[in-house]
């Protein structure tokens, strides 16, 4: 996972916290403002929906996927896909 620092502008920065009762916020953060924030259940594949829109680096979405599954919250710095 990049520094979010490190980001060009082009990035944002996914921020998944777990919540009790099997339940994941999720913000997206771009440019430093959150352009969107939801809570899901921890079931859903909320991060196959979110790879509809971000590239995420090499296996970071599957990292992101078990640390969810197990209740842990995580955040990553993503590109934005080109429209």
């Amino acid at each position: 996972m990049r520094h979010p620092q490190a980001a060009n502008p082009r990035d944002a920065l996914i921020t998944f916290l777990c919540l009790p009762h099997d339940s994941v916020q999720v913000s997206e953060s771009i440019r430093g403002k959150i352009a969107h924030s939801q809570t899901v259940k921890r079931r859903s594949d909320v991060v196959t929906e979110l790879e509809q829109r971000y590239i995420f680096f090499a296996d970071e979405a599957s990292t992101a996927r078990k640390r969810i599954s197990r209740g842990q919250s995580c955040v990553f710095s993503v590109y934005l896909r080109e429209p």
